[in-house]
Protein backbone atom coordinates (compact mmCIF):
# COMPACT_ATOMS: atom_id res chain seq x y z
CA UNK A 1 0.00 0.00 0.00
CA UNK A 2 1.45 3.36 -1.06
CA UNK A 3 -1.31 5.65 0.20
CA UNK A 4 -1.52 7.31 3.58
CA UNK A 5 -3.56 10.22 4.90
CA UNK A 6 -3.91 12.63 7.79
CA UNK A 7 -6.17 15.57 8.59
CA UNK A 8 -5.84 18.42 11.10
CA UNK A 9 -8.32 21.08 12.20
CA UNK A 10 -7.58 24.00 14.51
CA UNK A 11 -9.58 26.99 15.70
CA UNK A 12 -9.50 29.57 18.44
CA UNK A 13 -12.02 32.30 19.11
CA UNK A 14 -12.16 35.17 21.55
CA UNK A 15 -15.52 35.23 23.33
CA UNK A 16 -14.78 38.56 25.01
CA UNK A 17 -12.30 41.33 24.19
CA UNK A 18 -11.73 44.69 25.87
CA UNK A 19 -13.11 47.50 23.76
CA UNK A 20 -10.57 48.64 21.19
CA UNK A 21 -8.27 45.61 21.77
CA UNK A 22 -9.27 42.78 19.40
CA UNK A 23 -5.93 41.01 20.00
CA UNK A 24 -6.70 40.54 23.72
CA UNK A 25 -9.47 38.78 25.59
CA UNK A 26 -10.83 35.47 26.82
CA UNK A 27 -11.60 32.67 24.43
CA UNK A 28 -11.73 28.99 23.59
CA UNK A 29 -9.54 26.78 21.44
CA UNK A 30 -9.96 23.36 19.85
CA UNK A 31 -7.65 21.15 17.83
CA UNK A 32 -8.29 17.76 16.24
CA UNK A 33 -6.02 15.56 14.18
CA UNK A 34 -6.46 12.10 12.72
CA UNK A 35 -4.41 9.81 10.52
CA UNK A 36 -4.59 6.31 9.14
CA UNK A 37 -1.80 5.43 11.58
CA UNK A 38 0.41 3.94 8.89
CA UNK A 39 3.10 6.59 8.41
CA UNK A 40 2.20 8.56 11.53
CA UNK A 41 2.44 7.04 15.04
CA UNK A 42 -0.53 9.18 16.17
CA UNK A 43 -3.97 7.89 15.21
CA UNK A 44 -6.02 10.66 16.86
CA UNK A 45 -5.23 13.84 18.81
CA UNK A 46 -7.68 16.19 20.54
CA UNK A 47 -7.06 19.39 22.45
CA UNK A 48 -9.63 21.77 23.95
CA UNK A 49 -9.44 24.59 26.45
CA UNK A 50 -9.96 28.16 27.58
CA UNK A 51 -7.31 30.84 27.35
CA UNK A 52 -6.89 34.53 27.96
CA UNK A 53 -4.47 37.20 26.80
CA UNK A 54 -4.27 40.68 28.31
CA UNK A 55 -7.56 40.30 30.16
CA UNK A 56 -6.14 41.73 33.41
CA UNK A 57 -6.02 45.53 32.86
CA UNK A 58 -2.71 46.12 34.70
CA UNK A 59 -1.08 43.04 32.99
CA UNK A 60 -1.94 43.57 29.27
CA UNK A 61 0.78 41.23 27.94
CA UNK A 62 0.20 38.25 30.26
CA UNK A 63 -1.65 35.13 29.12
CA UNK A 64 -3.04 32.09 30.87
CA UNK A 65 -5.22 29.09 30.23
CA UNK A 66 -6.39 25.60 31.00
CA UNK A 67 -6.64 22.76 28.54
CA UNK A 68 -7.22 19.03 28.11
CA UNK A 69 -5.59 16.82 25.51
CA UNK A 70 -5.87 13.19 24.43
CA UNK A 71 -3.49 11.40 22.08
CA UNK A 72 -4.22 7.92 20.78
CA UNK A 73 -1.29 5.97 19.37
CA UNK A 74 -1.68 3.93 16.20
CA UNK A 75 -1.81 0.15 16.44
CA UNK A 76 0.82 0.14 13.67
CA UNK A 77 3.34 2.02 15.83
CA UNK A 78 6.26 -0.24 16.68
CA UNK A 79 4.31 -3.55 16.83
CA UNK A 80 7.22 -5.17 18.69
CA UNK A 81 6.76 -2.76 21.61
CA UNK A 82 2.99 -3.30 21.61
CA UNK A 83 2.77 -7.06 21.24
CA UNK A 84 6.05 -8.66 22.29
CA UNK A 85 6.95 -6.38 25.18
CA UNK A 86 3.34 -5.50 26.11
CA UNK A 87 4.23 -1.94 27.08
CA UNK A 88 0.61 -0.81 27.04
CA UNK A 89 0.92 1.85 24.34
CA UNK A 90 -2.61 3.18 23.92
CA UNK A 91 -3.81 6.65 24.78
CA UNK A 92 -2.39 9.55 26.73
CA UNK A 93 -4.45 12.18 28.55
CA UNK A 94 -3.16 15.48 29.84
CA UNK A 95 -4.50 18.51 31.68
CA UNK A 96 -2.48 21.71 31.68
CA UNK A 97 -2.82 24.98 33.59
CA UNK A 98 -0.41 27.78 32.77
CA UNK A 99 0.32 31.46 33.40
CA UNK A 100 2.86 33.44 31.36
CA UNK A 101 3.84 36.76 32.94
CA UNK A 102 5.50 39.36 30.74
CA UNK A 103 8.30 40.80 32.86
CA UNK A 104 9.61 43.02 30.07
CA UNK A 105 8.92 43.27 26.33
CA UNK A 106 11.52 40.53 25.76
CA UNK A 107 11.36 38.41 28.95
CA UNK A 108 8.55 36.27 30.36
CA UNK A 109 8.23 33.97 33.38
CA UNK A 110 5.92 30.97 33.23
CA UNK A 111 4.14 28.80 35.77
CA UNK A 112 2.95 25.55 34.23
CA UNK A 113 1.21 22.57 35.84
CA UNK A 114 0.73 19.43 33.75
CA UNK A 115 -1.04 16.30 34.92
CA UNK A 116 -0.37 13.45 32.51
CA UNK A 117 -1.68 9.91 32.33
CA UNK A 118 1.01 8.63 29.99
CA UNK A 119 0.47 6.26 27.08
CA UNK A 120 3.40 4.10 28.13
CA UNK A 121 1.69 2.10 30.87
CA UNK A 122 4.49 -0.39 31.41
CA UNK A 123 8.28 -0.34 31.61
CA UNK A 124 11.00 -2.89 30.97
CA UNK A 125 12.65 -4.53 33.93
CA UNK A 126 16.29 -5.69 34.00
CA UNK A 127 15.42 -8.90 32.13
CA UNK A 128 13.78 -6.97 29.27
CA UNK A 129 10.23 -8.06 30.19
CA UNK A 130 7.37 -5.55 30.51
CA UNK A 131 6.33 -4.73 34.07
CA UNK A 132 4.08 -2.21 35.74
CA UNK A 133 0.38 -1.42 35.64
Amino acid sequence: MNDTWSIYYNFDQYLWSPEGAPDRGIGVFFRFGASDGVANPIKYAYNVGIGARGSVPWRPCDNFGIGWARTEISDNFVPLLRQQLRLGLGKEDAIELYYNAALTSWLTAALDLQIIEQALARTLNASGVGSGT
